[in-house]
């Protein structure tokens, strides 16, 4: 058990939301279907990982993780998309706010070990 781990993972996909919680079990982990509703729990909760889709209606991802990282720049950032938008994708590296880029659909056990080796 890592409940250590406290991650926020933001997605407009409630199966994905859903699937993702079941994955991390172990971990302690907050849900949010928008940019929006994650900046609330970001507010609120002390966070080590953010996990957030690119492709969202209210917000992209990138534009949450500009806004996480204004106010704390210490939780690990990964965005994962399912389309390969390499520009966005270079922009959010090259401006921190991305630790790693993952593609839909991500493989449990590498997200796993890069949460991990990110905490």
């Amino acid at each position: 058990m890592r409940k250590d781990v406290r991650m926020l993972i933001v997605d407009d996909e409630v199966r994905n939301l859903k699937a993702s919680k079941a994955s991390f079990l172990d971990f302690t982990v907050f849900l949010a279907e928008s940019g929006p509703e994650a900046l609330e729990i970001f507010k609120k909760e002390e966070l080590n990982i953010i996990l957030t889709d690119q492709l969202m209606p209210e917000m992209t991802g990138i534009d949450f993780l500009v806004e996480v990282q204004k106010t704390n720049d210490e939780p690990m950032r990964i965005l994962i998309a399912g389309y390969s938008d390499i520009n966005a994708v270079f922009d959010a590296i090259s401006k921190g706010q991305v630790y790693r880029y993952l593609n839909k659909p991500w493989h449990y056990e590498y997200l796993k070990a890069s949460i991990l080796t990110a905490c």
